[in-house]
């Protein structure tokens, strides 16, 4: 079952989640609360229902964002080796992580 490989995580408004630079660890999915996502001078708020960390992962690369909570957060995180076998396991979910990523990194580099 996908669900046991979650890892409850919190944060609280003003922390960091993901410095830009890091080792690629997870990816984390919102449950509750926003985070601000900073690329450059680009900033882009995530919700419930969002996730980030995924290009980091599937691109084998440091962070390139820096992940604030913006209030009290809680996330479902997937570590990097059970994200990699659920993707190898279902293909239309590395899909749409590899559609998102790729649209994520067009925004990321067209200037603002």
């Amino acid at each position: 079952m996908v669900g046991l490989h979650f890892h409850a995580r919190e944060a609280q408004p003003g922390e960091r989640v993901i410095r830009s630079g890091d080792a690629a660890d997870a990816v984390y999915f919102i449950s509750l609360g926003q985070v601000e996502v900073a690329v450059s001078e680009k900033k882009l708020t995530l919700g419930a229902g969002d996730f980030f960390g995924e290009m980091a992962l599937l691109g084998d690369q440091p962070r390139s964002a820096d992940v604030t909570a913006i209030d009290y957060c809680r996330f479902l995180a997937l570590d990097r080796r059970d994200f990699r076998e659920i993707l190898r396991r279902f293909p239309a979910i590395r899909a749409y992580m590899t559609d998102m990523a790729a649209r994520r990194g067009k925004m990321n580099r067209t200037s603002t």
